[in-house]
């Protein structure tokens, strides 16, 4: 693996505003935006980085940290017993890469370099997802209730010749009152797609939606709710609910918000 850190000042944004920082992946390369700065750092290159997914980023201690996982492993964590995982901390003069490995026997751990840290989870998903969030791949979101029972937000909606709608990657707005996620029309296993998915929001509460009419898909609110980071094909955008239009745009594979 080769580390860069390269900086560039040619990000595709309309103004400098106060705005959650974005890290991407674009071909084999992490790359960080500091969207206030409007400054592009290229933090690393990590070969096949397109077998790893983001787990989560956030900044702490003056260092940014990035966990990925590798994408097989997660499918078939129940059957082999170990997800493999990269950890990438940065600053604005280093740049680490740690490779661990989760297992599970009774509990869960994180091993690195022989060592054992024990893990206060329960679940596999609960190191990367939403905890209250559950999402099957079929069309529905359900979330747990405070007492862990599983209950359906939205379920599929069958519409004419065979079609239903579904929705799909949503994630919670801070007060949790709200989901972001893609709309799909599809049949049977969602393998036969009648439109490109579009990013809808929907009320829980209020039992209500807000179309964006926007194509994309994997969108995730920003902290204060005001943003929306989605992916279409091979780039991603920032889009602003005030202004109902997007403000930022990039290459990239795969894009996460820095907590």
């Amino acid at each position: 693996m080769r580390v860069l850190f390269v900086i560039f000042f040619t990000l595709f944004i309309q103004n400098a505003i106060a705005l959650q920082n974005i890290v991407i992946s674009d071909n084999d390369k992490l790359i960080f935006y500091d969207m206030e700065r409007n400054i592009q750092k290229e933090i690393i290159s990590i070969n096949n980085l397109e077998l790893w997914e983001f787990g989560c980023c956030y900044h702490h201690d003056n260092k940014y940290i990035v966990t990925l996982y590798k994408k097989n492993d997660y499918y078939f964590f129940y059957q082999n017993k170990f997800l493999s995982e990269i950890i990438v901390e940065f600053d604005e003069n280093d740049v680490t890469l740690k490779n661990d490995t989760i297992i599970e026997n009774k509990y869960f751990y994180r091993v690195s370099n022989s060592e054992l840290e024990h893990l206060s989870i329960t679940n596999i998903e609960d190191l990367y997802c939403n905890k209250i969030q559950i999402l099957n791949n079929m069309g529905f979101v359900e979330t747990k209730d405070s007492n862990g029972n599983i209950f359906s937000i939205l379920e599929p909606k069958q519409i004419d010749k065979g079609y239903k709608i579904g929705y799909f990657n949503p994630s919670f707005s801070s007060d949790r009152e709200k989901i972001i996620c893609e709309r799909i029309v599809g049949k049977y296993d969602w393998r036969k797609i009648k439109e490109l998915p579009t990013i809808v929001e929907y009320n829980i509460h209020k039992n209500e939606f807000k179309d964006f009419y926007i194509e994309g898909c994997c969108p995730l609110y920003s902290n204060d709710d005001k943003y929306i980071l989605y992916k279409k094909g091979n780039q991603c955008f920032v889009y602003d609910t005030n202004s109902n239009e997007n403000i930022f745009s990039c290459n990239a594979t795969q894009a996460i918000w820095v907590e």
